[in-house]
């Protein structure tokens, strides 16, 4: 069981981008603050929580840059219902390990769950700006925007995940709706109408037309 489990660690600290599988100035404290991860990590998969946290704890103590240990306590503590810890842990996991697309989504889901849209969005932007962020989170962030009737940011948005896919009939449809929530139904309707000379056969164009 430890001999898979450690693995598995071993395996997210290397997909999750983690650096903590690195070398550092002090080898000493690194290992024993990798055992202590994996120890933790152990413990959660045994749904021994509270003994998980103190060992992710002492992962932390003996390195505070084991940003891999701040990312699985930050998510105890929010099953745990302590919010505020979860919050400034993921914070924290993004400061260490600014390259990590993951860490970056987590913390965006904390802002979220306590309604801070415009954090929340910053974050996603982050989690973008590392290069290795799934389609779907684009999706999420322009999602957000228009929730939060963040217009000008949701074209922005757009504009970036058009880059990302390429242009397409619901991206000018998508585009339409975003120049009409900003009180700009002339460009909308040439938004369309563009759409419309190049893909003439498109029923979601046709729809925004009428």
């Amino acid at each position: 069981m430890r001999l898979s489990i450690t693995c598995a660690v071993l395996f997210f600290l290397s997909v999750a981008g983690s650096t903590y599988g690195q070398k550092t100035n002090n080898e000493e404290a690194r290992l024993r603050s990798l055992r202590s991860l994996i120890d933790g990590i152990t413990s959660i998969h045994l749904g021994e929580l509270q003994e998980a946290i103190a060992q992710l704890k002492a992962a932390l103590k003996a390195d505070p840059n084991n940003d891999a240990a701040a990312f699985c306590l930050s998510q105890l503590a929010f099953k745990m219902g302590d919010y505020n810890s979860a919050l400034s842990l993921a914070e924290k996991s993004t400061q260490l390990a600014p390259h990590n697309v993951w860490y970056w989504e987590w913390l965006a889901q904390l802002y979220l769950h306590q309604h801070r849209l415009q954090e929340a969005v910053n974050a996603y932007w982050q989690a973008i700006r590392t290069g290795r962020a799934p389609t779907k989170m684009y999706f999420t962030l322009l999602e957000i925007c228009k929730v939060a009737h963040m217009w000008d940011q949701a074209l922005t948005a757009l504009d970036t995940l058009e880059q990302k896919l390429g242009t397409s009939p619901p991206i000018y449809a998508e585009r339409a709706y975003i120049l009409l929530a900003r009180n700009q139904p002339s460009l909308a309707l040439q938004t369309i109408q563009e759409g419309l000379e190049r893909f003439p056969t498109d029923t979601t164009l046709m729809l925004g037309k009428v």
